[in-house]
């Protein structure tokens, strides 16, 4: 048996957190499943800091949800040098309090392993938790995964790396350094 919802936002990246705020705040019921225990995506799982400009000529251009996410920051003094870094663990509890406060409900742990379709329309879609599977219907499914999963899954085209060689961009590997002896390290850019 499926639960149904009205807006079902897969991926609980920024993407995924803005598109079911938003669409929870127009009254629709809405559900946000997350692969991780936690939301922010690259932000939070994989330390991807800092977060680029949001200033053009000295004033901010991205505003909306976004706001909501430094203003909650600031507020827990979780927002750093120029309001561009950010406590990645405070990031976690913004986006979950942000979420709930819009009327949404969050799946954590919850892996996209099937969809049905109904002709070219998303019937439902399945995920794999901790509590087993689980069949969720909805009016509408928005992909906001990393990687366009749902969308793959329901056979939409894409293309991976560059046309001639299929190769992408290598991997980033973000890491943090605790107790160094900033006296001792060479160069005067730190």
């Amino acid at each position: 048996m499926a639960n149904f919802f009205d807006v079902v936002v897969v991926g609980g990246g920024f993407g995924g957190v803005c598109a079911v705020v938003a669409a929870a705040r127009t009254g629709a019921k809405t559900l946000l499943l997350e692969r991780y225990g936690f939301l922010g995506g690259m932000a939070t799982a994989g330390l991807v800091n800092p977060f680029m400009t949001y200033f053009a000529g000295g004033k901010q251009i991205i505003e909306g949800i976004f706001s909501e996410i430094l203003e909650g920051l600031g507020q827990r003094g979780g927002l750093g040098e120029r309001g561009r870094i950010f406590d990645e663990e405070l990031l976690k509890l913004v986006l979950d309090e942000l979420v709930l406060s819009s009327g949404a409900e969050i799946r954590f742990h919850s892996y996209l392993s099937g969809v049905e379709k109904k002709k070219r329309l998303i019937k439902s879609a399945e995920f794999q938790g901790k509590s087993g599977a689980e069949k969720f219907e909805a009016q509408i499914f928005v992909d906001a995964t990393g990687d366009g999963d749902l969308a793959a899954l329901v056979g939409c085209p894409y293309e991976k790396g560059r046309k001639e060689d299929g190769l992408a961009q290598a991997m980033t590997l973000c890491f943090r350094v605790a107790g160094v002896d900033m006296d001792k390290v060479p160069g005067e850019d730190w």
